[in-house]
């Protein structure tokens, strides 16, 4: 194992790529709507502060008015 504490993250970001547990990110387009598409599916956007689609729910937005 190579000295250092870069040298221990490269050590453990290569071990992970070799088992296939590197957790790679991706962007998607599509704003902060409650349902997300990748690709042909969709995905229920829990990282979005609507995932429960209240926000433009009618009583919800007359509340704001």
């Amino acid at each position: 194992m190579a000295d250092g504490w870069m040298a221990r993250i490269d050590d453990a970001l290569v071990h992970r790529r070799r088992e296939q547990t590197y957790r790679e990110r991706r962007a998607i387009s599509g704003g902060n709507d409650r349902i997300l598409h990748y690709g042909d599916k969709p995905y229920l956007n829990f990282s979005s502060n609507d995932y429960l689609g209240l926000a433009r729910h009618p009583e919800v937005v007359a509340a704001w008015q």
